[in-house]
This record gives structure tokens, sequence and C-alpha cells, in this order.
């Protein structure tokens, strides 16, 4: 019943680079922006030793990071990239010194005031309000009580679907993969197969595009699933009919 966990994709790409600045693309463009003039400063001044170190640090951990998650399967998250971070800032830091010293926004204020390096500051940290406001608002998601509240609810005769969400709860409760069905249909599915007793669907609420949405409009006003809120997610369950 269970598939192959969809991790690597070319999406993943797109996914490394908008975690780099706390899944928001622009923090991620100011971050590889700031960095990028931080490396022409330092090849500049000749200081090529520091920029390989620099380099070194940023982009070390990726290549393993992302070859081990192929290999294994493994779902990609924001603090598997935190240590890569620090190296970028420091050469952002950099850049943004240098060329504060040399341009200004306007002639007749001191270079302090006006100074490029002031402008990048003063975006990243609307940025970074942003990013605070958004994680404040969003609805806390818990994995791994979900994980294991479905490990401790599932049993013989049960399916699951766990629509572009499976490889993560699996990760907190590997048992789930004897379980796993790509089953979102909202008629009985599964239950119509020997042995199939209990469908299960569970959804990520927060997930855009939404895998589930259609299925949650075809089973909206159905009787025969029973929905529970968890936080974050979603559950449906229904039962085989008795003949």
């Amino acid at each position: 019943m269970a598939g192959a966990s969809e991790v690597a994709h070319p999406k993943l790409i797109l996914r490394i680079f908008k975690e780099l600045g706390d899944n928001s693309y622009p923090m991620s463009v100011l971050l590889l922006a700031g960095s990028w003039t931080g490396a022409r400063a330092l090849r500049r001044h000749g200081r090529d030793g520091t920029l390989r170190f620099l380099l070194l640090w940023a982009t070390a951990s990726i290549v393993p990071l992302l070859a081990v998650e192929i290999w294994s399967g493994y779902f990609f998250a924001i603090r598997q990239i935190l240590f890569t971070t620090p190296a970028l800032v420091l050469l952002a830091g950099y850049g943004l010194s240098h060329v504060g010293e040399r341009l200004t926004i306007l002639d007749l204020l001191p270079h302090r005031t006006s100074a490029p390096a002031i402008a990048y500051a003063g975006l990243t940290v609307i940025v970074s309000v942003a990013i605070a406001v958004r994680h404040w608002r969003s609805e806390p998601v818990d994995w791994r009580g979900t994980a294991q509240q479905l490990e401790d609810t599932l049993r013989q005769g049960d399916v699951v679907a766990m629509p572009q969400i499976n490889a993560l709860l699996e990760y907190y409760a590997p048992r789930l993969e004897n379980f796993r069905a790509d089953d979102l249909s909202a008629g009985p599915g599964f239950l119509g197969r020997e042995g199939v007793q209990r469908r299960f669907v569970v959804c990520l609420d927060s997930l855009r595009p939404d895998p589930c949405a259609a299925f949650r409009r075809a089973v909206e006003r159905d009787p025969a699933w029973r929905r529970q809120q968890l936080r974050g997610f979603t559950q449906w369950q229904r039962e085989k009919q008795l003949p």
C-alpha cells in the first residue's frame, strides 16, 4: 500500500533558496545579494583565503545534506541549514561595509547616515518583522503529536492517506508507512478491498496549494466521514459499512 516518498524533485532548489531566508524569498534575496557583494569585496582586497573559508562554511553542509536526503528519502527542513547562514551574514556585512564607504544615497549627508548599508539594514529589519508577524499569526503545527496519535490509533485493517506530508509524519512514526495508501476518494475507496476496515485521511491545513481541497469539499456534509481537528491538521475517518 505504501508508495515511494516524494522528496527529491525539481522544486528542491527553490525550497533551499526560500528556506535560507526563513521561508521568505525577499529575505533570501537580501542575504544572497549581500553575500555576493561581500565575496567581490574580499576578492578585490586580496583576501582569497577568507573568502574560501566562508564559501566552504556556507556550502560544505548543503552537498552532503542533499546527498543523504535523496538517498534516504528524508525531509528537508530549515533547521538543517541554519549553520550555513552565519557565513552568508559575515559575507554580507563585509561587502556592505565596503560599499558603504564608497557610495552614498545623498551627497549632502554623511556616508554613515546615507550609506547603502543603512538601506540594506532597514530592508532586512522590515522583512524580519514581516516574517515574525507571519510566524506569530500562523497556527502551530504539531507534527510529532499528530504522528504519534495516528500511530496509536491505527491497527490491522486500517489505511491512511497523508498527501504530501507522509515523509515527515513517517519520520516521527515510522510504523505509519505500513498503513499508507494513496486514496483521496470521497467514496469508500480502499474500504472496498478485502481486509480493510477503516480509512483515515490526514491533511495539513496550511499547505498551499492544498492537495486535499477537492476531498474537503466532497466530504464536508457526508455523515459517513467523521472529522477530527488536530494542531495544524484535519483528520477524517470512515469505517466499512456492514452488509
